[in-house]
């Protein structure tokens, strides 16, 4: 196998900038290790392999994935892998337009969709979840409280405070009165009543 591109070369042919092809190759040597090798005065040399890995980098960055989600990509893919059967490039053929590049791209692409689709469905449900549980502590709630909602129980508590204070005062200005027992004997049966 010939090593004969430079990165000039993958850089005219890709589009992709000089820094970030060293870039690539430095984070991720394992893509790399089968289809580079050093040449002359320490030049890095490519085989013709490379362009479409390449290519699938340029649409991966064009699609705003970050290189550790390349390197990810790649790791998790395969692409790492590919014979040299499946990747070379004939003469005259468009090397951004390869069969392999897309089916890899979109074989990845599906992946992360039915992934996230996955992940939705189950975040779906803990909320579903969550809603069925609040309803639950809510109609306990409201069997606590004899199917009312909170203000309402705190105003009548409030109400029976009040009507106590009311018949225990009552009760203390008619002590001592004795003409007045059917009264005292109703206001103790009303206190009697509010617990």
């Amino acid at each position: 196998m010939s090593y004969h591109l430079t990165v000039k070369d993958i850089e005219d042919q890709t589009g992709l900038n000089y820094h970030y092809i060293l870039k690539c190759v430095k984070e991720m040597p394992e893509t790399f290790e089968k289809h580079a090798e050093r040449g002359g005065n320490n030049s890095l040399l490519f085989n013709n392999n490379v362009i479409s890995i390449f290519d699938t980098i340029k649409q991966l960055r064009d699609d705003n994935r970050s290189m550790s989600s390349i390197k990810k990509i790649f790791l998790k893919s395969g692409i790492n892998r590919i014979k040299p059967s499946e990747t070379t490039i004939k003469t005259g053929e468009n090397p951004t337009s390869t069969d392999s590049n897309q089916t890899i791209s979109i074989h990845e692409w599906k992946k992360d969709l039915q992934e996230a689709h996955f992940k939705y469905d189950q975040l779906k449900d803990e909320l579903l979840e969550a809603k069925l549980n609040f309803e639950h502590l809510k109609s306990n709630m409201r069997l606590l409280t004899g199917g009312k909602d909170v203000e309402e129980v705190k105003k009548e508590e409030q109400e029976q405070k009040l009507k106590r204070v009311e018949l225990l005062t009552q009760l203390e200005s008619i002590e001592g009165h004795f003409f007045k027992k059917k009264v005292r004997i109703r206001l103790l049966s009303e206190l009697k009543a509010l617990g």
